[in-house]
């Protein structure tokens, strides 16, 4: 009886969900010159730049196809300034087959049969893949892969997709590397041509006042996932606040304060999920030293960000990481990859600068004076608005 009122549940609310779209959105997609498909608003890296590109092209006709639910809706006030907005998460979460079919039949017909759309991007979106063959050759397809993980799955996504997009962007030279891979093994290096490097950026602070060295801030800006691993910073926290006095430990990033009590029992300070930017901006104005203790990661935004305000990162080296932070000089790599030699190199690291202030200064302005001279939103959005001309 569950399972019939649960079918009957999802078949009239996302045929209702349906209908609103078929009345009040289909047209939005039809008149836009350029489509996006992300997955997320909630706050997040990639969140941050997908709304940056958004940004970068507004003066042209934007639509930003939304495909999955959010944790908040943080971030959907910054997409809304720039673009049209549609979500389909309200009839894809049902699941009910012959509503969702009918669905992408809409956005296809809509999509191939509009007379001002010139691009589609699609970044961490299955959705986007799902439509790709279905999608005439009318307009550019283009996708964007931010990280790949350990052990990645979308090996075959990446190669059947391949024929059917005419640019693949990538933000580092890793993920690059990996995508050239997958063509070489599929027989595909014709195809190489087509993938293209695009950095992220951030908007820099005209001025960064410097940090009082007497104490010493340690940040941990991300969200609460296994990816993320913030346990291992819990822990590392733990001990170096038995271990010295003036230490002070931040976390702050969604999924944050579900975890207060198990952050705070590591003596750690949670500020949750951070909105606005001045807030952030102060973050980082106060921290000394940002960690990340990642499974994976691109290049993350957070160092972006903190770097311009001669935050130190430590982290682990995966992904892209090292194509920016050279150990020593701007920043401390972890090589480790076995959780607790992770966790102790986290401590030796911090000691070691705990007990050397000066060295902490030399590193805060390198990553200073790197982050301005690499991380512009100037380069970034160029690039994209060439991109997506």
């Amino acid at each position: 009886m569950k399972r019939i009122i649960r079918f009957l549940r999802n078949f009239f609310v996302g045929g209702f969900f349906l209908m609103f779209f078929y009345f009040f959105q289909k047209q939005k997609i039809r008149s836009s010159t350029i489509i996006f498909f992300f997955p997320h608003y909630h706050t997040g890296g990639a969140e941050k730049v997908h709304s940056e590109i958004a940004k970068a092209v507004s003066y042209q006709k934007c639509c930003v196809i939304f495909t999955k639910g959010s944790a908040t809706k943080s971030m959907l006030p910054f997409y809304s300034k720039y673009a049209t907005i549609v979500e389909l998460n309200p009839i894809l979460s049902k699941r009910f087959f012959c509503v969702n079919k009918l669905l992408k039949k809409i956005i296809e017909e809509q999509m191939n049969t509009s007379s001002s759309l010139k691009t589609v991007l699609g970044a961490n979106s299955d959705y986007f893949y799902e439509l790709l063959p279905f999608l005439n050759n009318n307009f550019k397809k283009i996708d964007l892969f931010h990280a790949f993980r350990e052990n990645d799955d979308r090996e075959s996504t990446v190669v059947a997709s391949a024929l059917l997009i005419d640019s693949r962007i990538v933000i580092n030279k890793k993920a690059k590397e990996i995508i050239s891979n997958y063509y070489l093994k599929a027989n595909q290096s014709f195809l190489l041509e087509r993938v293209q490097i695009i950095s992220n950026g951030v908007t820099l602070p005209k001025i960064t006042h410097p940090k009082n060295s007497e104490s010493l801030n340690i940040s941990f800006i991300g969200r609460w996932s296994a990816e993320k691993r913030p346990e291992l910073y819990l822990q590392a926290a733990k001990l170096l606040k038995e271990k010295f006095k003036g230490l002070t430990f931040f976390i702050a990033g969604s999924g944050t304060i579900p975890n207060q009590k198990q952050i705070e029992s590591h003596n750690v300070v949670c500020l949750g999920d951070i909105h606005e930017k001045k807030i952030l901006d102060d973050l980082y104005s106060a921290t000394h030293l940002l960690v990340l203790t990642s499974v994976y990661e691109g290049f993350p935004m957070v160092f972006m960000e903190g770097m311009s305000y001669g935050c130190v990162p430590i982290s682990t080296n995966v992904g892209g990481i090292s194509e920016h932070i050279q150990h020593g000089v701007n920043g401390f790599l972890i090589n480790e990859t076995v959780e607790l030699k992770i966790i102790d190199n986290l401590i030796q690291t911090i000691s070691h600068i705990y007990n050397d202030r000066s060295l902490l200064e030399i590193i805060s302005n390198n990553c200073n004076k790197y982050a301005h001279a690499n991380f512009s939103i100037k380069k970034f959005n160029n690039s994209y608005q060439q991109l997506l001309k």
